[in-house]
């Protein structure tokens, strides 16, 4: 689904994701819910790049559509580099 989107809004999902994944190594949790942490923080920045390159996931845990589109949009959190 087009998505118009913020550089606002990806850094705030970027945030999230970093915020996760410092999450899922505190210690003193389980494995299993550490690796719930991590995979959220993987989705979210799936999403990050969705939304960079333009689109969104119909719903907000649509992990197929997620995880599915990051072979299309590997390049839409990386800046381009300016040629000297």
């Amino acid at each position: 689904m087009a998505h118009r989107t913020s550089s606002r809004e990806i850094a705030e999902l970027l945030n999230m994701v970093r915020q996760d994944l410092s999450q899922s190594r505190t210690s003193g949790l389980s494995r299993d819910w550490s690796l719930n942490i991590a995979y959220s923080a993987a989705l979210q920045a799936a999403g990050a790049a969705l939304a960079a390159a333009g689109y969104r996931a119909r719903q907000v845990k649509d992990t197929t559509t997620s995880f599915s589109s990051l072979s299309l949009t590997p390049s839409a959190l990386i800046p381009a580099r300016s040629e000297s």
